[in-house]
């Protein structure tokens, strides 16, 4: 039998169409940043570690979708991924949830250990 504990960590978001934030992964001192894409409707995100080293750019972020795969995080020595929830699971994805997300969802980093 294999024992899986998951390890949560909630990331601050805001509802300005550009910004970041520093962050702790993994023990790795990040800058996860946000660019909303008028063109698709979506935020991008991007994570840089402090040594200028970029984890991942441009990555589209969708509700209860995990980003980036998991292979682009492995080989940066990360061992988790990010989820967007939405604050209610029966509300309806529009360009104003999405756009102004800090109001309606909540976005985690996990990491499952077994």
């Amino acid at each position: 039998m294999t024992l899986t504990t998951e390890i949560f960590k909630k990331i601050d978001l805001s509802n300005s169409p550009n910004f970041s934030g520093n962050v702790v992964l993994d023990k790795q001192s990040c800058t996860l940043s946000f660019l909303w894409n008028n063109k698709i409707k979506r935020y991008c995100a991007t994570l840089i570690k402090t040594n200028g080293d970029t984890v991942f750019e441009g990555v589209v972020v969708n509700p209860i979708s995990n980003f980036p795969v998991a292979s682009v995080m492995l080989v940066k020595g990360f061992y988790g991924m990010f989820t967007l929830w939405p604050y209610d699971l029966s509300m309806v994805d529009t360009e104003e949830t999405l756009k102004n997300w800090a109001d309606y969802y909540f976005l985690i980093y996990t990491v499952a250990l077994q």
